[in-house]
């Protein structure tokens, strides 16, 4: 069901309030003439689309590609009161999980490019394309890259109660009993699932993947014992992990997560090369108007950029990324490039 972001804003869910005593240093001279340089811009350059978009729509769907509650959703929100702001349009959300993010992409690729209809979506549109170059819709052709909101890392997470303490406990496991364990990952095409191939591939272990349509239903499966461990992004798995329902094993990454200090990387504990980060990010359909596409990233990034994301974003274990539109676009290539590369080195199917 469509949520409008002002009800959440009144909650108080879209925004981080800032820290008691935080002050604001006055900028010097220089840099308050630049910065005034900036908003003036930003001034014309919005001003020149929020008539239109009102014209064309009083709202601005933002489609995610998952389920409420998540760490894409949280992120999703997080911007949108900048949106309402900026562009004179309220905010609403529409939840499309599933099909790798295909039912998501299909709606937004069939509205009209007048940015009253927006993807947020993850990885896994870069992956589908890699697993199916005939993927419909096609991240790289049906689409127009904004921003990109946050990036992320992959958690092994096992539950509370499991005998399970480190990662070298899988893989005594996993290779004691061949096929015996098994693990949970967002669907068959998905940043989880390359990892959990991966992770087999360099343990020389085998267990059985089971696919599900939201990273939240893994996280309630792990936490009740029904899978032995699950693949799932540090933003889904912190508030189980502070409620002591579940347990982080290792973090799918070169570098240990910020919001995890105290659990080791898949490397640390003996398994290399393995290391895949998640992405957020926002995507116009194809058509959309150059001007309307650098308006809508430059509201999107001004936002990405302030500390009231930055905290937001924080508190549930993603990073903010300073990438411009042209970077995103660039950034979006090379992922379906990698992962085309890394399906074939390790003989995935789909």
């Amino acid at each position: 069901m469509p949520v409008n972001s002002t009800d959440a804003a009144r909650r108080g869910t879209l925004r981080a309030p800032r820290s008691p005593g935080e002050t604001v240093p006055a900028a010097p001279c220089a840099q308050r003439r630049a910065a005034l340089r900036a908003l003036a811009a930003a001034a014309v350059l919005l001003a020149g689309f929020a008539p239109a978009a009102r014209a064309a729509s009083d709202t601005m769907t933002l489609v995610v590609a998952a389920v409420p509650g998540g760490g894409i959703d949280h992120a999703a929100r997080l911007i949108a009161q900048r949106l309402e702001r900026d562009f004179g349009r309220n905010v609403i959300f529409e939840y499309r999980p599933g099909a790798a993010t295909r039912l998501a992409g299909d709606f937004v690729a069939k509205a009209p490019p007048d940015g009253s209809a927006l993807l947020v979506t993850t990885g896994a549109s870069t992956i589908d394309l890699a697993f199916n170059p005939d993927a419909q819709p096609n991240i790289l052709e049906d689409f127009v890259p904004v921003a990109q909101l946050s990036a992320g890392q992959l958690l092994f997470v096992v539950g509370a109660a499991s005998p399970i303490r480190t990662t070298q406990d899988i893989v005594a496991r996993a290779r004691a009993a061949p096929g015996a364990l098994n693990f949970g990952t967002v669907n068959v095409q998905s940043t989880q699932r390359v990892v959990g191939e991966l992770f087999m591939l360099s343990t020389g272990t085998r267990m059985v993947q089971v696919p599900y349509k939201a990273e939240v239903a893994i996280m309630v499966a792990v936490a009740n014992g029904v899978l032995d461990f699950g693949i799932v992004g540090i933003g889904t798995a912190l508030p189980l992990i502070e409620a002591g329902k579940v347990r982080p094993i290792a973090v799918a990454s070169n570098h240990r997560a910020r919001a995890l200090p105290d659990v080791p990387t898949l490397a640390q504990s003996g398994v290399a090369n393995v290391d895949l980060p998640q992405w957020y990010g926002v995507l116009a359909p194809a058509g959309t108007p150059a001007a309307l596409v650098k308006a809508l990233a430059h509201s999107i990034e001004q936002e990405v950029r302030s500390p009231e994301y930055h905290r937001g974003i924080q508190a549930i274990g993603l990073e903010p990324v300073h990438r411009t539109q042209p970077e995103f676009a660039a950034m979006l290539k090379h992922e379906v490039a990698r992962y085309r590369d890394i399906i074939g080195t390790a003989n995935l199917a789909q």
